[in-house]
């Protein structure tokens, strides 16, 4: 994955984690929340907004939906480990 979607992925990790912290979403255990199916929705919800919205990431997102699953996954797995990091430093600050 490189640097190409460092910024796209930092604009996704911000935003689903802003989602997260507003609905109190609990994150347990790091294996559980990687799979949690809520993070699929919010990670394609975000994405059409990003499309529809015509902001400075849709022609990377544009990008993104054309590269390889290799890259795919490799942004994923990224995506889900920081957002988990974000969440779980928020609860220990609030704990």
């Amino acid at each position: 994955m490189a640097d190409r979607f460092a910024a796209l992925l930092d604009e996704a990790v911000r935003s689903i984690s802003k989602k997260l912290l507003e609905d109190q979403y609990s994150v347990g255990k790091r294996n559980t929340f990687v799979k949690d199916p809520v993070l699929d929705h919010l990670f394609f919800h975000i994405f059409c907004d990003i499309l529809v919205s015509e902001t400075k990431y849709s022609a990377m997102v544009s990008d993104f939906l054309k590269a390889t699953t290799e890259v795919q996954d490799a942004f994923d797995a990224k995506l889900r480990d920081r957002v988990y990091d974000e969440l779980y430093d928020a609860q220990v600050r609030l704990a």
